[in-house]
């Protein structure tokens, strides 16, 4: 399994930025550091200019040229992303639920439940939240699988309370947050599927911090699948799905 490279991990405010930079950019490695130099610039500019001069590493001056060199959009982050990384993060927790509720789980049956899902909420909000066919699903899943238990445990820290059948000791703590990522991929890595030759998550290609970094105890337990998306599976026909498994 790829580990995360994560640089001076205790510096508490890095620590954060860093995971998120694999989060958006799972793939990407320029971009990644570049975003990442440029939030810890930005950071240490802040620090900077509230310190005295001999208390800092570098000029404030020199860290206004590196900020620049980063490029003027290596901080911004694409609302297409992070809605990427949402859907492959409900991918992830439906096959998740599947397994606890006894259901063979697929990824056809969790894009299946994705769907209704980001349908449901666009109902409540009346905004379109993502693409609704099957092949962008198929595709956010693709970019996104190897950082979807990062998002999916960012997901909780956001809206626990969207997650009453899971049992999760979170806090808003970027270490439970991490340690809540690190259980759902152990949760996921031994799901298999009638039709698949192994594993659905290849935790080979799954993105994971360092030993070094010391995370708390188990953080989350699963009940199962919500009255809901039983009632979602009821709708799923396999001949709407064709690919994958």
């Amino acid at each position: 399994m790829p580990i995360m490279e994560i640089v001076a991990p205790a510096w508490e405010a890095f620590l954060p930025i860093q995971v998120f930079a694999y989060m958006i950019y799972p793939k990407d490695e320029s971009a990644r550091q570049a975003f990442i130099a440029h939030k810890c610039g930005e950071i240490a500019l802040k620090t900077a200019q509230k310190s005295n001069a001999a208390e800092v590493a570098l000029p404030t001056g020199l860290l206004e040229i590196i900020l620049k060199t980063c490029g003027t959009k290596a901080h911004e982050v694409p609302v297409k992303t992070v809605l990427s990384g949402a859907v492959a993060s409900h991918i992830l927790l439906a096959l998740i639920e599947m397994q606890a509720e006894g259901v063979e789980p697929s990824v056809n049956k969790a894009i299946h439940l994705a769907k209704a899902f980001f349908k449901r909420a666009e109902s409540r909000t009346g905004h379109k939240v993502t693409a609704a066919d099957t092949r962008s699903y198929r595709r956010y899943w693709a970019d996104y699988k190897p950082v979807a238990h990062l998002w999916a445990a960012t997901q909780f820290a956001a809206d626990p309370l969207h997650h009453d059948h899971w049992r999760s000791a979170m806090q808003d703590d970027s270490l439970r947050i991490l340690a809540l990522a690190r259980d759902l991929l152990h949760a996921a890595e031994g799901i298999t599927n009638t039709n698949s030759s192994g594993p659905i998550l290849d935790r080979e290609k799954m993105w994971t911090l360092p030993g070094t970094i010391l995370l708390p105890g188990q953080q989350m337990t699963c009940s199962g699948l919500t009255d809901i998306q039983r009632k979602d599976l009821e709708s799923y026909d396999p001949r709407d799905y064709t690919g994958d498994y």
